[in-house]
């Protein structure tokens, strides 16, 4: 037969009770506790969404989106250009911007990424690049001359098919300033000048980047269709100087098919254009 000393059966079985019940108390206090931290952190990301939904503007500011802007030397197309700019992704391009070279000259925000920029002058595609662009990162690209020192001459020809004896409406812009020349294709394919008038001994010719060259000119000239019925093309030709001889040279080794060939000259930049129109009775 076995008993126990000391305690009896009663007290050691109230004693182990009340382990438990103490055991029981503290894991419901370690629980109450992990459910309080947990709606602690739980508020305490409520707040932080709510402050950056209310001052996400002011946010932006200190995280700005990487910039991008160009620099274009040419003035003209700087003036007259347009610029796309399109998000590379995988095979295809996205354009995201169409403006003008202008406001392309100042910052562009742009998201981090791959991109493509095209410039264009009178809708034809004249230089184009693929660049990285970093988080935060204010980038520059330089587009240098187009033209390597010579003069680009753009004609537009408004009187495609003039009346006898009209008028044409012609419009000239150049890339670099000069002296404007304008001469006719003879039926024996050689160009002879038509404008400013050969006979004139005071003229002023002066043609800018910044302005369009128009008719009548500030001497009152202008240029003209013929009398009958026919093709005619006419050959603007613009020299850095104002030098005859060195313009009838240029206009000189000129064909129908205007080639630049070894007329330049360092110390005289120049640029040809030429435009074919048919002249029709009404």
């Amino acid at each position: 037969m076995s008993f126990f000393k000391g305690k009896k059966v009663n007290e050691i079985l109230k004693e182990i009770d009340i382990e438990e019940v103490k055991k029981q108390e503290i894991l419901a206090e370690i629980r109450s506790k992990r459910i309080q931290s947990n709606i602690a952190i739980l508020t305490a990301i409520g707040t932080v969404i709510a402050f950056i939904v209310l001052n996400l503007s002011q946010i932006k500011e200190f995280f700005p989106k990487p910039k991008v802007k160009i620099q274009v030397e040419d003035q003209l197309i700087l003036r007259e250009g347009k610029v796309s700019v399109s998000k590379i992704e995988g095979n295809q391009n996205k354009k995201i911007v169409s403006c003008s070279a202008k406001e392309a000259s100042e910052w562009l925000s742009l998201e981090p990424g791959s991109y493509n920029i095209v410039l264009q002058y009178q809708h034809q595609e004249i230089w184009s690049i693929d660049f990285l662009l970093e988080s935060r990162e204010y980038k520059v690209i330089n587009i240098p001359s187009q033209f390597t020192g010579n003069i680009k001459v753009f004609v537009k020809n408004n009187t495609p098919t003039p009346l006898p004896e009209e008028m044409l409406d012609v419009k000239i812009d150049v890339t670099g300033n000069g002296y404007l020349w304008v001469y006719e294709l003879t039926k024996e394919q050689r160009y002879s000048r038509v404008y400013p008038d050969p006979s004139l001994s005071k003229y002023d010719n002066a043609i800018t980047v910044d302005k369009t060259f128009t008719f009548p000119d500030k001497n009152n000239l202008a240029l003209f269709a013929e009398t009958n019925e026919t093709e005619e093309t006419l050959l603007f030709v613009v020299t850095s100087q104002k030098k005859e001889d060195f313009a009838d040279k240029i206009a000189s080794r000129m064909t129908q098919i205007i080639l630049k060939t070894s007329v330049q000259e360092k110390e005289n930049n120049w640029g040809v254009a030429k435009i074919t129109y048919h002249i029709k009775k009404p």
